[in-house]
């Protein structure tokens, strides 16, 4: 299926949600079939845009029925809900009380389950922002995380009781 959405859009990554989202350089779009439960084929498509944020070439996250990436300036983290009301997902900036905590640039995203809900940001000089959530208690934080070095990367990986971040730091 061909998506023309702009002179020059470059699809940087596909995200499963509640419909399948499709992150470009301009927009976030949500791909749908024509009617309610049918099968989505290049026939039977149909394609709304979204915030037109834009995206970052980096892979984004998913927690239960949200997706979160990075907004094509590489310096805000974005989330993606669903609407039932406008039948769309909708992005949410989750650096509204925050707006210059990722000002060094994001260059990976990881998101820890257990035992709170956090979301991990590689910054591009070396440091790490976190920024936990719970949409029960009405909590949004952010923290900084700094190292003897310098943090290039981060991966999650589940274990009993908690979630494990390990990062690799030279």
């Amino acid at each position: 299926k061909t998506i023309a959405a702009g002179p020059t859009e470059t699809i940087n990554w596909l995200m499963p949600l509640n419909r399948l989202i499709v992150g470009m350089v301009g927009d976030e779009m949500s791909v749908r079939s024509n009617s309610f439960g049918a099968t989505l084929t290049p026939l039977n498509v149909n394609i709304k845009g979204g915030s037109s944020q834009g995206v970052a070439p980096i892979e984004p996250v998913m927690v239960s029925n949200r997706g979160y990436f990075v907004q094509r300036s590489e310096v805000r983290l974005y989330e993606l809900e669903y609407s039932p009301g406008q039948d769309s997902h909708e992005s949410i900036d989750m650096m509204t009380l925050n707006p210059s905590i990722c000002k060094e640039g994001i260059v990976r995203i990881a998101v820890t389950m257990q035992p709170d809900t956090r979301v991990h940001l590689v910054m591009a000089d070396g440091t790490m922002r976190s920024v936990l959530f719970n949409r029960i208690d009405d909590v949004l934080a952010w923290t900084r995380i700094e190292t003897d070095g310098t943090i290039e990367d981060i991966v999650v990986l589940p274990e009993t009781g908690q979630d494990a971040l390990y990062m690799v730091v030279s």
